[in-house]
Parts: structure tokens; sequence; C-alpha cells
């Protein structure tokens, strides 16, 4: 579970990484339009991709967001009671269902992504205790020193505040401990004079000192400090993150230097950098993490002075030309967030959000197999469900998910469904039936592995990323390899999300060419009886020889009912005298499934 995160937030930060050096490119290219305030804030937007790694939901670009907004929310209800149902089910067994399947070799977990995994929580604990030393540094500091007594910086402090619209009283302290002033805490400020700083000072120094610490207050920079504290223990082999966070510092001092220069005169300015200049001499850095402080080393003074000396008086007309940059650089990072790769371990999916819900209980179909039934009626937008856990509970869709490759085909052209053969490779493979050339028709039915992974490989991982991501099939991570990704790796459904998915096929919600979807449902169709046509598709999931997954899913016509559904069964977890682990597989999940739906008969 742990190296699994490590690798999908590992591949997050890379997408992080390119989300930096474009917020980077961004202020160079602007370098001459935007304010230092604005060189500051523009890094803000860069702590919601930070985020996004441990958000347990899926995050939507600022266009899809929008978009969802004026979509509205359907109504979801919840009822008890029985499912009404007319058609009869009496169907065909399940001797006509063909369910074929390969094992995959697979290692109980990767040894360098494991390794990995640890060195990254050792990091983040060696990171934790430094800032750990820091907070109780500045505890420490918090509770030796002493209220400011002298009541002619007293009432500077407060002619400070009126002077920058601050209503509230921001307590000063005094304290040997530090050698710069800094302001602390974002709930509870402080500004902090170091006490070799009151023995000799100009009430003009002084006051721009105040002024300064002040600005970090309006700016709520602690807080952010905070925050860059916080970030820096999951991202702490991260490079560029931690460069984006010196920087971000540099712009904050930057930042506050101008609002303090805004505020003055014009002939003062010069005097403000006199007073950054001696204070630089007078004084050692002594960074403290989760404080502000108004003097850095050698490199960020030049830096500070050198804006000082360039520094232009803000207008309104700059301000406007800020904000809009600002917003284009925020919202081009809000929509990036959107191609962030989903975590392959975010396997809940939720429970159909229109239709009424009725739980059922089909323990004795299943025999002793773990599993979940969902069915869904279209004509009673009604939904049943068995096992809610596990109709929830994505899992390797196996050879299900071959209903979808042959309709990516179809929709890139790649094939159509007057002319989808494929020509055999003269692979042998253990089932007669794929020693041959095949259609699309042949293909479903017989579960032809090497036809539809010759499809993927022509497609090409972007088209294929792209389809999945439209119809927003399971958890779309294909990162599993194209020949592979379908069986027992990276991509997963639940059960409830096929149920839903082969509605929309059968409705045809995505405006697919109509042929197309004629043509896959051609492909599914199983038998025909008096009370009704079934379409279905089976899959097995078969590691090192043992099957641990097995699928059956389609649709149920008849002439008032038209319902799709899905069984999913896994190998129990302890095995029982009634139940062989190894039939944990599609023919066992079809024979359920038409056990259930003759039940209803």
């Amino acid at each position: 579970m742990l190296s699994s995160f490590f690798l999908y937030f590992f591949i997050c930060n890379l997408y992080i990484s390119g989300i930096i050096l474009l917020t980077l490119s961004i202020k160079a290219l602007f370098r001459h339009h935007l304010s230092e305030k604005y060189q500051y804030r523009i890094w803000f937007p860069l702590f919601s991709a930070l985020l996004i790694p441990f958000i347990p939901f899926r995050q939507t670009g600022f266009l899809q967001f929008i978009s969802g907004l004026f979509a509205g929310t359907p109504s979801d209800s919840t009822a008890s009671g029985q499912f009404s149902q007319s058609s009869d089910f009496s169907l065909v067994g399940s001797e006509s269902i063909q369910d074929f399947s390969i094992s995959i070799s697979q290692k109980a977990s990767s040894d360098i992504s494991s390794f990995l995994a640890i060195v990254w929580v050792v990091g983040m604990i060696a990171v934790i205790i430094i800032v750990l030393k820091s907070a109780i540094y500045l505890y420490q500091i918090r509770k030796s020193s002493l209220p400011l007594e002298n009541k002619t910086l007293q009432k500077l402090i407060r002619e400070c505040e009126t002077e920058q619209n601050i209503p509230k009283e921001i307590p000063v302290y005094v304290t040997a401990y530090l050698q710069s002033p800094a302001l602390a805490g974002f709930l509870h400020p402080r500004i902090y004079l170091p006490l070799s700083l009151l023995s000799d000072y100009e009430d003009t120094d002084m006051r721009f000192i105040l002024l300064h610490e002040l600005q970090h207050y309006r700016q709520k920079d602690p807080l952010i400090k905070c925050l860059t504290c916080l970030f820096c223990i999951p991202y702490w082999f991260n490079p560029l993150v931690w460069y984006s966070f010196r920087v971000m510092h540099n712009d904050c001092e930057i930042a506050c230097d101008f609002s303090v220069m805004n505020l003055l005169e014009n002939d003062s300015h010069l005097a403000y950098g006199h007073t950054l200049l001696n204070f630089a001499e007078k004084m050692s850095f002594s960074p403290l993490t989760f404080a502000s402080e108004m003097v850095g080393n050698h490199s960020q003074i030049r830096k500070r002075i050198l804006h000082i000396a360039a520094f232009q008086r803000d207008t309104r007309k700059s301000r406007v030309k800020n904000s809009l940059i600002w917003v284009f650089t925020a919202l081009l990072i809000l929509e990036s967030i959107s191609f962030f790769p989903v975590h392959a371990s975010e396997e809940i999916s939720s429970l159909p959000k229109e239709g009424t819900i009725i739980y059922k209980n089909y323990a004795s179909f299943f025999q002793g197999y773990e599993g979940s039934f969902v069915l869904y009626d279209m004509e009673t937008n009604q939904w049943q469900i068995y096992n809610k856990e596990l109709a929830t509970q994505r899992v390797s869709p196996d050879s299900t998910y071959k209903i979808y490759s042959g309709l990516m085909a179809l929709e890139n052209h790649l094939i159509s469904p007057e002319a989808s053969e494929q020509t055999w490779d003269g692979q042998h493979y253990p089932f007669s039936q794929w020693n041959r050339d095949q259609t699309l028709t042949s293909a479903l039915q017989n579960s032809v592995n090497w036809y539809f992974q010759s499809l993927d490989k022509e497609a090409g991982q972007n088209k294929l990323e792209a389809f999945y991501k439209k119809i927003g099939y399971g958890n779309q991570d294909l990162s599993g390899g194209t020949e592979q990704f379908w069986m027992e790796a990276s991509l997963k459904i639940s059960p409830v999300e096929q149920v839903e998915l082969l509605k929309k096929l059968y409705t045809n919600e995505y405006h697919f060419q109509e042929e197309n979807v004629q043509a896959i449902l051609r492909g599914m169709r199983i038998s025909d009886s008096a009370s009704g046509t079934l379409y279905g598709k089976t899959g097995t999931g078969n590691i090192n020889g043992e099957n641990i997954n097995g699928w059956f899913i389609g649709y149920v016509t008849g002439e008032e009912h038209t319902c799709c559904f899905a069984v999913n069964i896994h190998k129990p977890k302890s095995n029982s005298e009634s139940v062989n682990a190894m039939n944990a597989n599609g023919a066992t999940a079809s024979e359920i499934a038409l056990h259930i739906l003759k039940f209803h008969n």
C-alpha cells in the first residue's frame, strides 16, 4: 500500500515540477509587468497542486468545475423493499458462454518501490524532526520573551498600525534569542525585537522595521511559512519544491519592501535601503522555520536592494494588469490539475447518483464466494445491489475491458463494423479458438487477448487515455503497460461503474456512431429465448496460475424491461469444502448471474 502510494506520489511530483517550471517561466516572461507584490502572490496557486496527491477524490480542472456548477446535482434516493420485475429471465444456461484467460506472473510487491517508499518515510521523519526543533525553539522564545515596555516604541507601533489600516493591536515582545526582527504566529501573531536593537536605534530606522513586520502580518506570511514547512515534509526529495519555496521566501521579503515603499514618500526610499544595509551588517541571520525575519543572507539583501533601487510606485493601471496576469496564471494551474493522474489505490467508487437503490441479500447464490451483484432496470430506474461494499470496490476489469477496447478501435477508425478482421500472427496460444484470424465479433465471443492488444498498441497511449477519460472508465489508470493494464494491473473498475457504463453504452449517451455501438452489442450477444435476449462478457483474473477474480457483465432485454447487470466474485479468503477457489472465474460468475436473473422469473 505504501509503495503503491509512493509511486503515484512520485508521478505527481513530475506534474508538480512542471507547474513550478511553468510558474517560473511566467514570472520571467512578465518580470517587467508584474509588481513585486504579485511576483510573490503568483506562487499561491502552487499550494493547490501540492495538495492534490493527498485528496481522496478525483480532482477536476477549473473548466470542469464551472460546468459542474451549471449541470446540477441529480437526486439520490435509497429505498428498501422488493424489486419489481415482470420479465421472464429463464434464459439459456452458462454452457454457451465462453470464458478464456491466460495466467500472468505478478510479484507480491516491487522491492525497488518498497525500498524507495521506506527511504521517503525516513526522509519525512528527518524533516519532521527539524521542523519540530524549530517549533520548540520558537516556543522557547515565546515563553522567555518580555512585552515591550518602551512607551515611545509602543506609541510608534500604534502609529504604524494606523498608517497601514490595521485595526488589531499586534503585541511587540523583546527577546535576547533573536538577532533580527521577526513576526511569528498566524493565530496569535507577535512581533519580536532583538534586545540588542533597543540599546541603539534611530526612530526612523525603527519605524521602517515596524512597517516591514506589519506588512508580513497584512500578507498573512506566518500562515504561508507554516504551509511551506508542512509541504516540505512529504516533498523533501523534490529539489524544485525546495527551490520554489526559497524563491517564494525571497519574493515575500521583496513584496514587503515594495508595500512599505508605497507608504513612504519618495525621499524616504533611499533611507529605507540604508536601514536594510545597516541591519544586514550588524545582525546575523538565524532562520526560524515558522517566522518571517527582516534580515536574510547577503544574496537576499543584495537582491532586495536592487529592487528598492528600481522601485516604481503602484498605479491603478499596474494593479489591473497585475491582477489579470495573476488570474491567468491561477486558472492555468487549476486547469492543469485535471491532468494529474488518479491514485491507483483509489479503489472505492460512489453509489449511483440517480434512481432508487434497493439492497438485496443474494448470499445464497454466491455459495461461499466473496462477491457482489448489481442490476439496473432502465424502465423503472431502479437499482438492485447485493453487497454494497464490494459493489463499489474497484478491481481489475480483466476481459470485460475488451468491450470498450473494441469500441475505442471503432471510434478511432482502426477497424469498422464491416471490416474488423485482424490476421493471426502465427503464435500458438493455449486455446484453439485464438489460433486463427479474428473479427470483432469472434474476438469478443472468444475473448481473444491478442486481437485487442493489437488494437490498443495501434491506437497508442494518448488515444487510449483520451478515450477512457471521456467515458470515465473506473480509475482511468493505464500505467500498467499497453498490453496488460487491464489484466490485474493498474486499471480498476467497480461493479456499479460497470453497470453505469453499460447503461450509457446501450443508450449511447456518449454519442458514438450508432453502427459502432451495435457492432459491440452483436459481439456481446449470447442467446435468445422467448423471454428475451442475453448479452454478456466474462472476465477472469489469473495470477501465477490461480484464479482470483471473476466477472460477468451484460444486458437482458425483454418486451417490458431492459436491464444492465454485473457480477463480480473473488477467491474466498479462506477456502471451504464447498468452494473450489480455482473457480473464481468468469464462468462461475456467469452461472451466479443467470441463477439470480432466473430467480425473478
